[in-house]
């Protein structure tokens, strides 16, 4: 007799273990602020991975001369004040 409930007091135990993954899903889901993290932070990782389709140019070509005006005598003044002590 003994036996049988020791197995069955075994068997009821099992039966009411939750994984403890299910208990960490079940307490993250808990706080809201943890899953708004968790989103902010799935976000970033999907921009970071799409962002080469996000982007219409590259940035690392461009006619920057062709953008900015040449220096003049008047800006080169502000320069050299700039580098004295």
């Amino acid at each position: 007799m003994s036996e049988v409930l020791t197995k069955t007091v075994a068997a009821e135990g099992l039966a009411n273990s939750v994984s403890p993954w299910r208990s960490f899903v079940r307490n993250y889901r808990r706080s809201p602020t943890a899953v708004a993290a968790l989103f902010v932070i799935v976000v970033i990782a999907l921009v970071a991975v799409f962002a080469p389709l996000l982007v219409s140019h590259d940035p690392n070509i461009g006619a920057t001369a062709a953008r900015l005006p040449p220096l003049t005598v008047r800006h080169s003044g502000r320069l050299a004040s700039f580098s004295r002590p």
